[in-house]
């Protein structure tokens, strides 16, 4: 869920952009933080990674996303 401090202020948009545009455009892993909420308002991060997949030869063939829950934000402070 997103609310007051999701990753959704433009600031938080532009580093998920950035690793989106390192991801289709250099064809290169990206990492992101973003801020969500639970349904009782309480605040969680989580570790999105982006990553490209690639064929025996070396050819881009797919991407994968990788998103890891890292805790509430007061046990996640080594990430910010």
């Amino acid at each position: 869920l997103l609310g007051e401090q999701s990753s959704v202020p433009f600031i938080h948009l532009l580093g998920l952009r950035d690793a989106v545009s390192r991801l289709f455009e250099g064809e290169q892993q990206a990492t992101v933080v973003t801020t969500n909420y639970r349904k009782d308002g309480s605040r969680f991060k989580n570790l999105l990674t982006l990553g490209p997949l690639r064929d025996d030869n070396g050819k881009l063939t797919h991407f994968v996303a990788i998103l890891k829950n890292i805790g509430d934000v007061k046990d996640a402070p080594k990430y910010h």
